[in-house]
């Protein structure tokens, strides 16, 4: 695959927020682990379209979590790749470890 942008989360951390530059626009991501349902979360928006806001992307590897929202003629791809290569879902302990988050770049 092409070159790819990867988020920094922390490791045993519930909650994560941060700000990324993807194809020259800043975004803010969150990520939250929801305790109940014993998953992790998405939540990304524009800084400077208010208009641009995901929430609630369940963070499960082996598609596109942006692909279904209609983005694509402004963002690549997001990934949650697994770097143990298992098809397993991630879990509290390996999100930013075994389990990476990781943006394509449009036209890559």
């Amino acid at each position: 695959m092409a070159d790819y942008i990867e988020f920094d989360l922390p490791v045993n951390v519930p909650y994560y927020e941060g700000y990324k530059v993807l194809d020259g626009y800043n975004y803010r991501i969150s990520v939250k682990w929801n305790l109940i349902i014993k998953n992790w979360y998405l939540n990304i928006s524009s800084i400077s379209d208010p208009t641009i806001k995901i929430n609630g992307i369940a963070m499960l590897p082996g598609r596109d979590l942006l692909r279904p929202y209609g983005y694509g003629h402004l963002l690549g791809a997001l990934w949650i790749e697994d770097t143990a290569e298992s098809g397993d879902n991630p879990t509290y302990e390996g999100m930013g470890d075994r389990w990476r988050l990781r943006y394509y770049p449009r036209g890559t």
